[in-house]
């Protein structure tokens, strides 16, 4: 009889890996701790970069993934403000911000997918391991908080994103998002040391902040929600013979919260690894490493200069302006030399300091 290849969590990468190793041939069961998928986190926009391709049914497409009934948005027009030069209204390549948590989010698609296969599912799981863990966080190196307000006159075609040292301390972020029938999501990003203080930093990001201010003042949430993640670049993501997946293994974006990929590319991974025989470790060092490691170079600038280096950054953009993310960022030669440098120091700060 051939082996059943079972996967603890039914998160985005746990989802991955289940559906690539069946599509390969493979008898998988997925094991989750909740009544259904999606449930770890309350329903939210975030948003995916889908670089090098024209949808985000194409980048799906290329992880071997073609999930079904999910809710995604592409927003062109932001309203991009910094403490120095203020509030600006850009243009830019449509960005794609999908659902995230309960039924039409992009777990409840790759559900879909993974039911279609007859992939099996066992909720309510009391298993604690798997041939491929995929649980998720299991530390917190940073937070998010947010509340869903009723908005009638914020733009469902544009969205909100700022920096400010204020309330996002050295250079995370605060952003706001149209949900659908007039409804906006409002979120505050910190990492540590900060996030015991996140509350308080999101009640005065609402109180003082001009932009939000108008559109909120005198108005009460409907609802509200958060969350933490935990971030490393490990030396193996495998615990004996066990694969870890998502940010089981601490794959996550350091910087700027682009995890949904490494998610998804590391559950393919780790599919990949089992029904190749290949090694694990040598398939996401190849695959995701280099791009970990520019998201920690980016986190040693951002910690180091804070607003300044925000600034910096959008020093281009102009009122009414576009934005091209391609020419924001640095070429790979100065990854590759100062780049390099950047991100071992920043593995030498987190050691001294114990925070990213």
């Amino acid at each position: 009889m051939e082996k059943m290849i079972k996967i603890l969590g039914a998160g985005l990468a746990g989802l991955s890996a289940a559906i690539n190793l069946k599509k390969a041939g493979e008898e998988v069961l997925v094991m989750e701790r909740l009544p259904s998928v999606g449930m770890q986190i309350h329903a939210n926009y975030q948003a995916l970069r889908t670089d090098g391709y024209d949808s985000v049914k194409e980048w799906l497409a290329s992880m071997n993934l073609e999930p079904r009934d999910y809710k995604v948005q592409y927003l062109s027009k932001m309203f991009l403000e910094t403490p120095n030069t203020g509030v600006r209204t850009v243009s830019s390549r449509p960005v794609a911000f999908m659902l995230r948590g309960g039924k039409n989010s992009l777990e409840w698609g790759l559900y879909n997918e993974a039911k279609d296969l007859d992939v099996e599912f066992e909720f309510n799981t009391k298993q604690t391991t798997g041939d491929i863990i995929a649980v998720g966080h299991r530390w917190c190196d940073a937070a998010a908080y947010g509340e869903v307000y009723e908005l009638p006159d914020f733009p469902d075609d544009h969205f909100f994103y700022m920096h400010d040292d204020r309330y996002s301390p050295r250079c995370w972020y605060a952003y706001m998002v149209p949900m659908g029938d007039k409804l906006v999501e409002i979120v505050n990003c910190v990492s540590q040391p900060h996030v015991p203080k996140l509350r308080e930093y999101y009640a005065r990001l609402l109180k003082e902040n001009k932009f939000i201010r108008k559109h909120t003042e005198g108005k009460k949430p409907i609802s509200a929600f958060g969350g933490y993640g935990g971030v490393t670049y490990p030396k193996t993501a495998k615990e004996g013979e066990k694969l870890l997946v998502g940010e089981a293994a601490g794959f996550q974006d350091v910087c700027r919260g682009f995890g949904i990929a490494y998610a998804l590319q590391s559950g393919m991974l780790a599919a990949k690894s089992i029904t190749e025989k290949k090694d694990y470790d040598a398939l996401w060092k190849q695959r995701l490493g280099p791009e970990l490691r520019k998201d920690f170079a980016r986190r040693f600038v951002a910690a180091l200069a804070g607003d300044r280096a925000v600034e910096w950054y959008f020093r281009k953009i102009k009122d009414q302006g576009s934005i091209d993310y391609s020419q924001t960022e640095p070429s790979d030669a100065v990854y590759n030399t100062v780049g390099e440098a950047a991100f071992r120091a920043e593995l030498l700060k987190k050691k001294m300091l114990g925070h990213w």
